[in-house]
């Protein structure tokens, strides 16, 4: 690899045109950040230029209002009261804009006060945005809420993924999960 080739469109524009290269990991367009409406909206992608001439696919495609790179616009970041230097404000492993898309609080690592992170029960499959959907407890691999013979049976076949000796036996005997 000898370089990089900077693309750029506005909105508007139809389709991204070559609006720098570089051999070094920086570039500056001289383009504004868009903090507001009076400065147009535009979309960059960068490829990796090879020794034979040829580019790589794009990269991931940003733009120049999202200044943490979250998927939430800076406005919109202010309207939430997020930060928008940061791009998981509450700490919990989603970013603001994932929060924005499931509907939870950007500003609360547990939406929902059940004592598991939103990032956690989204993980797991539950609703974080529902107090009684929680997740499974570790072990409970026939889920039906309880850590017992039938759960041992399962993990002594070696019918278990991600769930490490010291979890289950930490949770066996449980009969009200979590």
């Amino acid at each position: 690899m000898i370089g990089y080739n900077i693309y750029s469109k506005t909105i508007d524009q139809p389709y991204l045109s070559q609006a720098g290269s570089t051999a070094n990991t920086s570039y500056d367009l001289d383009d504004f950040w868009a903090e507001n409406l009076s400065t147009k909206v535009k979309i960059y992608a960068v490829t990796a230029l090879k020794t034979d001439g040829s580019e790589s696919f794009l990269s991931s495609m940003v733009q120049n209002n999202d200044r943490d790179y979250d998927g939430l616009i800076d406005i919109d970041e202010i309207i939430c009261g997020a930060n928008m230097d940061n791009p998981d404000t509450d700490g919990d492993g989603l970013k603001d804009g994932e929060e924005y898309i499931y509907g939870t609080n950007m500003l609360l690592p547990d939406t929902d006060d059940d004592g598991y992170t939103d990032y956690e029960e989204i993980q797991a499959g539950s609703d974080p945005l529902d107090e009684n959907s929680l997740p499974p407890c570790k072990g409970d691999f026939d889920q039906d809420t309880d850590i017992d013979g039938s759960d041992l049976a399962t993990y002594a076949a070696g019918g278990t993924t991600g769930v490490s000796l010291e979890e289950f036996a930490d949770n066996f005997g449980k009969a009200s999960c979590p």
